[in-house]
């Protein structure tokens, strides 16, 4: 997961994708990651103003 905005996270994604690895982007609220053992689970709730 990229913790920025397409715009400031390219660099990184430009890096994940050399190496063919998968990556989301993720900028705006909380990120959530659950597990239960054998599968993570992932949640952005936005962000409350």
């Amino acid at each position: 997961m990229i913790t920025a905005n397409k715009k400031n996270g390219e660099n990184l994604a430009a890096q994940l994708r050399r190496k063919k690895l998968p990556h989301y982007y993720m900028s705006m609220g909380s990120v959530r990651l659950e597990t239960d053992g054998n599968t993570w689970y992932v949640r952005q709730d936005p962000r409350v103003e």
